[in-house]
């Protein structure tokens, strides 16, 4: 899968990966990139990443080039995959506020 991303792909997607294991995918699609001629076009790297949170996590996945980051902001909030809506939707207002707007969270 990583040699069809790294010849023919625009980007790669991770399952839920450790950030020692992400940035050794990340190192291994750029190795493949440039035997395929590819390292000069855009490629994107959307990750899942079960150890890396917050602020500094965050800028260090996209320091690693992690271009996008899956998240579930209502886990951090211990509500569960069958909460009802408006906990998801409140959890999803507070992630904008503290890492996307740079607000404290209320």
């Amino acid at each position: 899968a990583l040699r069809r991303a790294a010849r023919v792909g625009d980007g790669w997607t991770s399952a839920m990966i450790k950030f020692d294991e992400l940035t050794a995918v990340i190192d291994r699609l750029r190795v493949l990139r440039a035997e395929y001629g590819r390292s000069d076009l855009p490629f994107e790297i959307q990750a899942v990443s079960v150890d890396r949170f917050g602020s500094s996590g965050y800028a260090e996945l996209a320091d690693a080039g992690v271009t996008d980051i899956i998240v579930v902001p209502w886990i951090f909030d211990g509500h569960g995959f069958d909460s009802p809506l408006e906990a998801k939707q409140e959890s999803l207002h507070r992630f904008a506020d503290k890492y996307i707007h740079g607000r404290d969270a209320v």
